[in-house]
């Protein structure tokens, strides 16, 4: 699993925490994504660019740690409910796996 930390600069007192299974960070995109089996393809992701705007400060993977740094709370929330969203799709997209 990874540990996923996410803080807003606004509140550097807060942090939340999160674990998932997979995921990745496109710099060029600011696109957070997740590979979700959808039946027998294997190859599929949910992408936050396609649901939110998102634009973290920091990004950094270290290990089974990713750390992640918003601007504000509300970006911060903003994540979350992304996140929280394609853990679901994940879950559902494991429900259809064939063989």
């Amino acid at each position: 699993m990874l540990k996923v930390l996410v803080s807003a600069l606004e509140d550097q007192g807060s942090e939340r925490s999160f674990e998932v299974a997979d995921l990745s960070y496109d710099r060029d995109d600011n696109n957070f994504s997740m590979r979700c089996v959808m039946g027998d393809d294997w190859l599929q992701r949910v992408n936050s660019k396609y649901e939110c705007e998102l634009k973290p400060q920091i990004v950094r993977f270290s290990d089974n740690v990713v750390f992640i740094v918003f601007g504000s709370n509300i970006e911060v929330d903003v994540f979350e409910k992304w996140l929280r969203s394609a853990l679901n799709k994940v879950e559902e997209g494991y429900k259809t796996m064939r063989g």
